[in-house]
């Protein structure tokens, strides 16, 4: 790949890069096993949403205490530790970042299959979110060096798919595992002895992800986006670019993050929703729930990130934050509906048109913060809108649930009603931050 330096920042002698620089050595083989990666990252990240209910009755844990093992305690050091390393990504190689990441969160999943309290739980849950904190800088950084902006938006939505395939297929998965195993009230195991069926699914889930961190090194590294070497781009020129674009970077990282809110709550209740609204076996709950998330969120997934290319292509300067904004206001009926309709097959379908919309918002976000950041902050800048949006949501998202099932409506069977409650307050207030930076995008010049 031929490297040059941004047309928009050029320095004397620079050149735009054309699509056919982009386009050689490879760039959808990397798309594919960074995709791969993204969907064992979130089957890793997950799978505890489907096992509330066995991990709760045999840990004996409440709701939020449940809530804080699926949010905060993965949430706070997938956080914490992807700042410094969106700073590594921009300066060393970001190969090598993703393969020890994956390897890290796949040996912390199993660990979690040795739990035997909250405590060692948590523990458990720390080490997936900081293996998992490489993942989302490494791979933006090195897709927007593979494609030029007019393409972005599709490889972007391929990567993105990785969640909604790694999160419907984690439920599958561990349903499956689940219900043939949960007749057995204890199992014996060669090295880690006697556990419970619960605990068998975080092996099964965990381990083969060292597979893909192998994988991960025969990526190629690509060529930076404008400018050569490992040096880091100095802290103060990161801050006065985010100070330059203050209001557009700030109203798209707080809309973002609200609305994973809504996200990250929806995808840890709702299997448990169905057990407990509509009587469900975990099994069935976790097969449906599945399959509906991994279909109907790749569809919308890639819809979102072909319709984006297209509109721009034609001219349609913010088309990103507009499908981000109609998308997520064609989720407010099915939010809404889901949790209160009395027949669970209508209940389902629900879920589905939900998942069709919200996925196409998913790859805007990620490449609206790609197009506003110059390619050697991508990694740091991407770090902090993971940090906000991840620490917020996945933090926020089960535990507001769980708080307002426990302590407005005080019992578990009414878990229906916060999920119709929550989700609807933080899309309207995304959709607020959202109108508020659509101008400024808009008015923005596309030079990254």
């Amino acid at each position: 790949m031929q490297e040059g330096t941004d047309a928009g920042r050029a320095q004397a002698g620079g050149a735009r890069r054309t699509v056919r620089d982009y386009m050689g050595r490879g760039p959808w083989f990397t798309v594919g096993v960074l995709t791969a990666a993204n969907s064992f990252a979130f089957l890793d990240r997950q799978v505890l949403g489907l096992l509330i209910e066995p991990v709760r009755a045999d840990l004996g844990l409440t709701d939020t205490q449940i809530s804080i093992l699926i949010g905060f305690a993965f949430a706070i050091f997938y956080s914490v530790f992807g700042i410094p390393i969106g700073r590594l990504v921009d300066a060393r190689s970001r190969r090598l970042i993703i393969a020890v990441g994956i390897a890290v969160w796949s040996l912390a999943t199993a660990a979690c299959g040795l739990a035997r309290s909250f405590w060692t739980l948590f523990l458990g849950r720390i080490g997936v979110g900081a293996g998992e904190a490489t993942l989302g800088p490494a791979a933006m950084s090195m897709i927007s060096d593979l494609f030029p902006p007019e393409r972005r938006g599709t490889a972007i939505a391929v990567f993105i798919t990785g969640a909604a395939i790694g999160s419907g297929f984690a439920t599958v998965l561990a349903a499956t595992v689940f219900a043939v195993l949960e007749d057995f009230a204890e199992i014996a195991l060669p090295v880690v002895g006697t556990v419970r069926p619960w605990q068998v699914v975080f092996f099964v889930v965990g381990l083969p992800g060292l597979l893909v961190a192998i994988l991960a090194l025969a990526m190629r590294e690509p060529a930076r986006g404008d400018a050569v070497g490992t040096a880091g781009i100095p802290l103060h020129e990161v801050w006065a670019h985010v100070r330059e674009h203050a209001v557009l970077i700030t109203c798209t990282l707080i809309g973002f993050s609200i609305l994973a809110i809504k996200s990250y709550g929806i995808a840890a209740w709702v299997p448990t929703f169905f057990v407990r609204t509509h009587g469900w076996s975990v099994g069935q709950a976790g097969i449906y729930f599945g399959l509906t998330l991994a279909i109907t969120a790749t569809i919308g997934a890639i819809l979102g990130g072909r319709l984006s290319d297209w509109l721009a292509g034609r001219g349609m300067a913010d088309a990103k934050i507009q499908i981000a904004i109609l998308a997520n206001l064609l989720t407010l009926i099915p939010i809404v509906a889901y949790p209160l309709v009395a027949n669970d097959m209508a209940a389902i379908v629900l879920v589905a048109a939900y998942y069709l919309f919200a996925a196409a918002t998913t790859p805007m976000g990620a490449a609206i913060v790609q197009e506003i950041t110059p390619p050697r902050m991508r990694g740091q800048i991407y770090a902090v809108f993971l940090f906000t949006s991840t620490l917020v949501g996945m933090g926020f998202g089960p535990l507001s649930i769980a708080l307002t099932t426990d302590n407005v409506f005080g019992d578990p069977a009414d878990l229906r009603y916060s999920l119709a409650m929550v989700p609807l307050v933080t899309v309207s207030l995304g959709l607020a931050f959202l109108l508020a930076a659509r101008s400024r995008y808009r008015a923005l010049p596309r030079v990254y």
